[in-house]
């Protein structure tokens, strides 16, 4: 099966879900989430899926920045558990400390990947 369609689904999901946010520059949010889709394959290994790879950097602010989404909603949307877990330890819950956090995310390869692309991006002063 291929991954193209999954990707069409969350693009379609982000573009609505983020239609009226804006980042500290004033501009789209979603063009954040596409360039941390992106730019994700700069810091993942070789033999990663690169598809899945872009899909998980498409939503991996999704639950953290829309109540109206969380992981079973997501689950049963998408029934991919790499995507699901990966965008689970991106999100970032008020009861979970930093450096646990990071240590989940640091984990598994898919969210440090585009974990890694996120922080990148949320440093480049240039976008602002």
């Amino acid at each position: 099966m291929s991954i193209y369609p999954i990707k069409a689904i969350a693009l379609n999901i982000i573009e609505f879900a983020f239609a009226n946010k804006k980042d500290r520059g004033g501009k789209p949010y979603i063009e954040h989430l596409k360039r941390v889709s992106r730019n994700a394959k700069k810091y993942s290994d070789v033999d990663m899926l690169q598809d899945e790879l872009e899909v998980i950097g498409l939503l991996h602010d999704l639950i953290e920045d829309c109540v109206e989404w969380d992981k079973k909603i997501l689950n049963s949307v998408f029934r991919n558990a790499l995507i699901i877990d990966a965008v689970e330890r991106l999100t970032k819950s008020e009861n979970v400390d930093y450096d646990t956090y990071i240590k989940n995310i640091n984990n598994k390869r898919y969210a440090r990947a585009v974990k890694l692309a996120d922080l990148k991006d949320n440093m480049d002063l240039t976008r602002l």
